[in-house]
């Protein structure tokens, strides 16, 4: 190949003959090394053509060829383009190859296209993203426009005259000059338009157009100043399509168009995971120590004393290399584990439920325990704050696991440094705040009075009393048989018939177990009691639907019992309300019940509390919200609902005091009908001995975001023996739990009966425009949505801002895709990921719908990265300090709240090594479907989902989202290959 195109450069420029030359290539007349270098050619029309790039001057996207006795324009496709292999020769070659069709024989040169002229057009090998291009194709009309006569001349050369700007600066004019040549000698060419890639998919526009048409004249050539301007951050592949009467060019470009207030770091760096020393780490446990401070002094006296449960050592070996370090190889982790705990990878049975989750709490806290080393320091030194020690730890409040008040620091000398801590060697710290970037400690006061400002090492573990409480349950369960089988394995061929505990005589045409069969072992010869008969239900909250009503009816009678009653409740389908109603109707029908109300997090307990205080139906005598100390001195701590919170007390030395009104005891805990707390909270009513039996009915909100260890703990109040009942509300294509060990996370599950659970499927939330899409991707189109009017607050929101100047972005929603090609960073010392360019978008999208009227309160900014919410909360406050500034977090700040508008930053660009990682531990949107499900459902009337659409389309939901916004010119941002989606 390399020596044909030699002879044919040689033959060209006169200094030799070619020889060998394929038969039907025939070289047009006048051709030498002086006369434009355009050789042209005859082919036979069963020929195939393709074309290849060498060493390139400049770009000609056409081959002009004579066929049949006319000539023929040949364009090419950006793709092919795009995609050409590379030949390496001694000359800027374009060539032609081609084969007869039908035929495998191997392509040959068939044309080439080479240029000698001045330095500036010296060749240059190419490079897949070269930065611009020029190519050619005939307008779509009319449809032979492409053929011209056969001794037409006509061709126009297109050239880009000097350095083509590889950034633009958004709202700034950049200039690119073009010159067109018209080389007929016959002809004129005339200029219709010139305008950039049409519709909002181009970042690009066109500024001060000259005035056309513009004649080209025979044999003439005409310099165009082409100002263009930023429209959209990021990089993109844009196009000036230039239309002349019978051919359209187009030249290419690749631009990065930026913004000189978009922060990037100086010296971005790679994060890497410490390495960590697991066996001297657990030997520092095992070593004496000067114990700390802890946030309550008073001398207390359980009940119920928890053991202290400490990791076997021979579990924690499993995680080590033979020098001691930690084991990264997650498959010789598991077959040491296999060997020593077999329970942990057997499916889950009543008979080995004991053992598979005492070794999998414990396998979860080892990793837990591995991944807080990343707060330790070698060399660190406190600080003094009154009674308390700080240590600087930058950016705490957005790094995971977090640390919290409880958790522990080991204090050390530093390596080769003299024994400033004396005989004793190590001082324990207790940590009692957590700020954004500093946490607050008290040791021993010998420490705090020798600290000064030396060095130290630390180290840091984490507290282990809730873990404690869920081994202590785990095991007394069993011990006592409190559960049993047939309520943790509610198996259908063990299920018997319970009697209804509530006989409604009218119900107002509500099915409470519609298209179903009763699969229930009916035994209707047994002796029954009553049930409680009513004539009809009274409904709190009379906007409740058919299956919500059905849900709160088949809860009322338990005839599931001993099984927990499921509320299978999509994004804003009404779970909560739900769940409400239920512990109203239970209250009011059951004047002998007692209600423990749960769920895994504060925010959501305290989302309960705020509807039934507000229900006005209870007093602080009737119900209480017990709260941890670490929640009651935190700023989320609701002050409005002061008087129905209550410190849980245990027995204590110090004599108890009517001035402590915060302060709640067992005796006083007994005489509520409701309580409220935490699943980790309610611990404490374990260590206050409260026993099987003391409730009668146990809620539980966001049940899938908790470990069934955790669920154990309120459960152990229940008796199912005497007539207790659980319900459970939850989604499971929502956010679980969040664990830190790949082999802690396992899910199993039976089949479910209709008596006890009902799916809602009637959304409350969102536009259908947004229903539809998670509709579709999590619960086979089964939603059903109610926002459907267009005088509903939520189409009357988006209609104002889409006529407001200050929106005016070219989208009308409510589902609008912004493609970004940004790019991803990392703090040195952070693992967490960030993407400036995706931060400075949403900083400009939340100051246009400020500037439209929509208040802070109705905005929400999801992104699945701590560092991405630290630079858009830092751009947030930089540009708009005096004002109230929407929620920035993370999804599972997220889950179960909702607002107007949801901006959405994905964060995530082609780095493979992010990228890897992200698929190993699950992190981002893309590999873990929960998060993907939680972040597109949280808007009601606007969701613009920031990101990069080739990293989309990699993924089935994200690339659905992508191409139905293209298809509803939703779209906006870079250029994307339009790739079709299931509809």
């Amino acid at each position: 190949m390399v020596s044909l195109l030699t002879n044919i450069w040689n033959w060209v420029s006169g200094q030799t003959q070619m020889h060998e030359l394929p038969e039907n290539i025939f070289f047009e007349k006048d051709v030498s090394a002086d006369n434009g270098f355009w050789i042209s050619c005859i082919l036979d029309p069963t020929l195939e053509i393709k074309y290849v790039n060498g060493i390139v001057t400049h770009m000609l996207d056409t081959d002009k060829c004579l066929i049949n006795g006319i000539y023929h324009y040949q364009p090419k496709t950006e793709k092919e383009i795009r995609n050409f292999p590379y030949i390496e020769v001694n000359s800027a070659v374009r060539i032609s190859l081609y084969r007869k069709k039908n035929s495998n024989a191997q392509w040959q040169v068939a044309s080439c296209f080479i240029s000698k002229e001045g330095s500036r057009h010296r060749g240059t090998n190419v490079a897949q993203n070269e930065s611009v291009r020029v190519h050619f194709s005939s307008n779509e009309s009319p449809p032979h426009i492409n053929q011209v006569k056969e001794n037409d001349e006509s061709l126009m050369t297109v050239e880009v005259m000097g350095d083509m700007p590889k950034m633009v600066a958004l709202d700034h004019e950049s200039t690119i000059q073009i010159l067109f040549r018209n080389n007929s000698f016959v002809e004129e060419q005339e200029l219709i338009d010139y305008h950039t890639m049409e519709g909002n998919k181009s970042q690009l526009f066109v500024a001060n157009k000259i005035i056309l048409p513009l004649i080209i004249g025979a044999h003439s050539q005409y310099i165009f100043d082409i100002n263009i301007k930023g429209k959209y951050l990021g990089k993109s592949t844009e196009k000036v399509i230039f239309i002349f009467k019978d051919i359209t060019y187009k030249v290419g470009i690749n631009i990065d168009i930026t913004d000189s207030r978009i922060i990037i770091p100086n010296n971005p760096g790679i994060y890497t995971r410490k390495e960590v020393d697991m066996k001297r780490l657990f030997e520092l446990l095992n070593d004496p120590i000067i114990l700390g401070v802890h946030k309550n002094n008073r001398v207390q006296f359980p009940a119920v004393k928890i053991g202290n449960w400490n990791i076997p050592s021979q579990l924690t070996k499993c995680f080590w290399t033979e020098d001691g370090k930690f084991n990264t190889n997650l498959s010789e982790i598991k077959t040491k584990i296999a060997t020593l705990y077999p329970a942990v990878f057997e499916t889950l049975t009543y008979h080995n439920y004991k053992a598979k989750f005492h070794s999998l709490l414990f396998i979860e806290e080892i990793e837990v325990f591995r991944c807080l080393q990343k707060y330790s320091k070698e060399r660190i030194h406190f600080d003094h704050v009154g009674e308390y020690l700080v240590l600087k730890i930058p950016d705490l409040s957005e790094q995971r696991p977090s640390l919290i008040p409880g958790d522990r620091i080991s204090v050390t000398d530093p390596p080769n440094c003299t024994k400033r801590l004396g005989e004793s060697g190590q001082y324990e710290g207790i940590i009692h705040r957590v700020l954004a970037d500093e946490i607050w400690l008290k040791f021993d006061p010998e420490f705090h009075s020798i600290c000064g400002h030396w060095d130290y090492s630390v180290n840091f573990f984490n507290s282990r009393t809730v873990t404690r409480k869920q081994h202590e349950v785990i095991d007394k369960l069993w011990e006592k048989k409190r559960l049993g089988e047939s309520f943790l394995f509610p198996y259908r061929d063990c299920m018997e018939y319970q009697p209804s505990k509530l006989e409604i005589t009218s119900l107002n045409e509500i099915n409470t177990n519609p298209n179903f069969n009763d699969n229930l072992d009916m035994k209707t010869d047994s002796l029954l009691p009553s049930p409680k008969v009513v004539q009809n239900i009274r409904w709190f909250n009379e906007k409740l639907n058919s299956e919500q009503k059905s849900a709160v009816i088949n809860i009322l009678k338990g005839e599931g019992r001993p099984m927990p009653y499921i509320i299978y409740g999509p994004p804003g389908t009404g779970k909560t309300i739900t769940l409400t109603e239920a512990i109203i109707q239970v209250y009011k029908q059951f004047p002998k019940s007692k209600l423990l109300i749960c769920a895994p997090t504060n925010a959501a307990v305290d989302i309960l509390l705020s509807k039934l205080v507000n229900s006005g139906l209870f007093n602080p005598s009737i119900l209480k919200r017990l709260v941890g100390y670490n929640h009651f001195i935190s700023n989320a701590y609701d002050m409005d609902f002061d008087e129905y919170c209550a410190l849980p007390e245990l027995e204590s030395s110090v004599q108890y005091q009517e001035t402590d009104s915060k302060l709640i005891r067992k005796r006083d805990i007994l005489k509520l009908r409701i309580v409220l707390t935490t699943e980790g909270s309610s611990g404490i009513l374990y260590m206050m001995g409260l026993k099987s039996g003391t409730f009668t009915h146990i809620f539980i909100d966001e049940a899938g975001q908790s470990m069934e260890p955790e669920i154990l703990l309120p459960l152990s109040f229940l008796d199912p023996s005497r007539d207790g009942q659980v319900v459970l509300a939850g989604d499971p294509k929502q956010l679980g739990p969040v664990l830190m060990s790949n082999i802690s996370k396992f899910s199993e599950h039976n089949g479910y009966n209709p008596k006890v659970i009902t799916h809602l499927v009637k959304n409350y939330r969102s536009v259908p425009e947004i229903l539809h899409n998670y509709s579709k991707l999590f619960y086979k189109s089964l939603l059903v949505a109610t926002k459907v009017e267009d005088n509903t607050p939520e189409r009357i929101l988006l209609n104002n801002l889409n006529e407001n100047v200050h929106w005016e972005i070219g989208c009308k929603g409510p589902v609008i895709v912004h493609g970004i090609i940004g790019e991803n960073h990392q703090e040195p010392h952070s693992p967490s990921w960030f993407n400036p360019h995706e931060a400075f978008q949403v900083l400009l999208y939340v100051t246009r719908l400020m500037k439209a009227g929509i208040s802070a309160d109705d905005i929400g900014i999801i992104t699945p990265y701590s560092s991405q919410i630290a630079k858009i909360s830092e751009l947030l406050k930089m540009y708009h300090p005096s004002v109230k500034l929407p929620k920035v977090g993370s999804v599972e700040m997220f889950q179960g709240q909702e607002k107007m508008v949801i901006l959405i930053s994905m964060v995530r660009n082609q780095s493979l090594i992010g990228n890897n990682v992200d698929e190993k531990f699950k992190l981002g949107f893309l590999m873990a479907k929960e998060r993907t499900n939680v972040a597109i459902s949280r808007a009601k009337a606007l969701l613009i989902i920031i990101g990069n659409p080739f990293i989309m389309q990699k993924n089935t939901k994200w690339n659905y989202i992508l191409q139905r916004a293209i298809r509803e010119e939703n779209y906006i941002g870079c250029t994307i290959p339009e790739v079709n989606a299931d509809s």
